[in-house]
């Protein structure tokens, strides 16, 4: 997919517009359900850890702190996956 972010300044913003341009694929696209996936990874690290921790004082036990790390992982997991296609 094919997104601008030059003029974009939030997370936020920036994962609306990739959301939305993962919407607009077409049902039959082989990409769309890992982008979509992909996607919603990136929101709950944003929504889950990065709001919470850049914009107030949350503080995270350990195994809160295995699941934000888990998630993580698998985003990359998921990311990394289009590049080593076995």
């Amino acid at each position: 997919i094919n997104v601008e972010t030059l003029d974009l300044n939030s997370w936020g913003q920036i994962l609306v517009k990739i959301e939305n341009a993962v919407n607009n694929l077409k049902k039959e696209d082989q990409n769309k359900e890992y982008y979509s996936r992909l996607t919603s990874y990136f929101f709950v690290l944003k929504n889950g850890w990065r709001n919470c921790t850049f914009h107030g004082n949350s503080n995270y036990n350990e195994e809160e702190t295995y699941l934000i790390l888990n998630n993580f992982k698998a985003f990359l997991e998921k990311f990394i996956e289009k590049f080593y296609d076995n």
